[in-house]
């Protein structure tokens, strides 16, 4: 091709400089040829060396006396022997799996570790590094102790299972012996029920037995709890203790002295008595005022809605504190809730001529921060309870302050549409949405009037698909609850339709 390429460049009239660039590119490609050729070569090269050296180190491994050799986890061997030696990133060397706890290695996990030569471990060492709680682990150190208590374990397993077996004889030979046998003991329970399911510490509920002896309640005074623990007498609580034979008795002590035995005529503790008893008459106190706050307030803990009534003054309630009355009335382990807390309901007048009386200590300058008359919001931050229903709360967590709110509702106005408050997520019925007449105490704040009427305006405005009525009310059945233009849902005989009053 070179000497074709001289002809054709003598005989054609090739230019020179287009034939010196076609020489350089031609030089140039077979300098990055050769340049790759040798990157090639030596990193063969070093794979083959890499290889080498970890099949020597490999080669290595087994140890001529296995009492000169060292300990590796046998995972770890395996890991190692996987990895590819291009990479060669290999976890450090971690023997604390195969370790005693006095630090030698464990006889009974020697089939997850192999022993290797001294000098192989010394290469892993050195390449791959120790971690920081791992030791290292000589094949001719195996660790004696762990091998001596692992037999006393056995021991101990294999004396309380024939213990479990003699003392389940015993219990089902003959029935529970009565209170007034003489010859019977009282004994831990837990301690009979670890024993039959062969439980010992630290799974063992009471592995000595020392439930049957008064603990002292820490809710009793300092001294009354050291004389409680000085006296070491049995304990009041039942629950805890079981009335056995003489013979079980004997059985336990003969394989056990150390556990505490009463016989069935001993003395409860005096001190922990009292303190069960005011334990059990408190208890008796709070459950009666759940029954009783279950029995008055049954709409409030049914969350069932109400309606309103014409004449009839109403109070608000907080809803984070009614939510806090239902878990105490539900569930025994909630404390009682506080006194009743309605300040997030209100917010402080900011001007003088709002408070609307001409005495500027009315309602302590306080204004209502939500509108209760506005029913648009199916569920408000508050909770409207009858007269008596607020009564009772007061005389019973007492608080405040009070929030009356009266409404002005007509006999004949709603039609079939009844005026319906405390609807929760669940209701399914239909009532009135809209703004009615009436008075509060304290007042509502400017604020949330406004925002109420130009609620009140958008609605207006917006037409929703639908059947639209307008009916104009006669001036005997005006509403004084309905402002012009209002508009409401009545239910007829072809279904429910959209109306505005004018």
């Amino acid at each position: 091709a070179a000497a074709s390429w001289d002809e054709d460049k003598g005989g054609s009239g090739v230019p020179e400089a287009l034939a010196a660039a076609v020489e350089a590119e031609n030089l140039e490609l077979e300098g990055s040829a050769a340049a790759e050729q040798a990157v090639h070569e030596a990193e063969s090269k070093r794979r083959r060396e890499a290889e080498d050296a970890k099949e020597a180190l490999f080669r290595s491994l087994p140890a001529q006396d296995w009492r000169d050799g060292y300990f590796v986890r046998t995972d770890w061997l395996k890991h190692w022997v996987s990895l590819d030696v291009a990479e060669d990133k290999c976890d450090k060397l971690d023997n604390r799996p195969i370790m005693s706890k006095y630090l030698r290695p464990d006889p009974k996990k020697v089939g997850d570790m192999k022993v290797v030569s001294k000098p192989s471990w010394e290469a892993l060492k050195s390449r791959y590094g120790v971690h920081e709680e791992s030791v290292d682990l000589p094949a001719c150190h195996l660790c004696k102790q762990s091998i001596i208590d692992h037999c006393r374990e056995r021991k101990a397993r294999s004396d309380l299972e024939a213990f479990a077996l003699q003392l389940r004889a015993l219990l089902n030979s003959r029935p529970e012996p009565r209170p007034d046998d003489d010859t019977a003991f009282w004994v831990s329970k837990s301690y009979i029920k670890d024993v039959l399911a062969h439980r010992e510490a630290p799974t063992a509920a009471d592995p000595n037995g020392l439930e049957v002896v008064c603990s002292p309640d820490k809710s009793l005074p300092p001294d009354f709890q050291d004389q409680c623990r000085l006296a070491k007498n049995m304990t009041p609580d039942r629950s805890k203790r079981r009335l056995v034979s003489k013979s079980v008795a004997d059985l336990i002590k003969s394989k056990r002295s150390d556990i505490p035995l009463f016989p069935v005529n001993s003395d409860e503790c005096p001190i922990c008595c009292q303190a069960l008893e005011a334990v059990a008459a408190k208890e008796h106190q709070e459950r009666e005022v759940r029954t009783e706050l279950k029995k008055r307030l049954k709409s409030v803990y049914e969350e069932q809605h109400l309606i309103l009534k014409k004449g009839q003054m109403y109070n608000l309630v907080d809803a984070h504190w009614i939510e806090k009355l239902r878990l105490f009335i539900q569930c025994t382990q909630v404390d009682k809730p506080g006194p009743i807390d309605n300040s997030n309901l209100l917010v402080a007048a900011l001007k003088s001529n709002e408070l609307g009386s001409a005495n500027p200590d009315c309602w302590n300058g306080q204004r209502l921060c939500y509108d209760p008359l506005d029913l648009s919001n199916p569920q408000p931050p508050y909770v409207w309870v009858t007269q008596p229903d607020w009564e009772y709360l007061v005389s019973q967590f007492g608080g405040g302050p009070p929030i009356r709110v009266v409404p002005t509702i007509q006999d004949k106005s709603e039609g079939c549409v009844r005026i319906e408050v405390n609807r929760g997520s669940q209701f399914k019925g239909i009532s009135y949405n809209h703004h009615i007449e009436g008075f509060c105490e304290p007042p509502v704040c400017r604020e949330a009037v406004k925002i109420r009427e130009a609620r009140e305006l958008q609605s207006r405005l917006k037409y929703e698909n639908g059947t639209l009525s307008i009916v104009r009310q006669s001036r005997g059945t005006a509403s004084s609850n309905l402002a012009v233009g209002a508009t409401r849902r009545l239910r007829t005989r072809k279904g429910e339709t959209e109306a505005i009053f004018f």
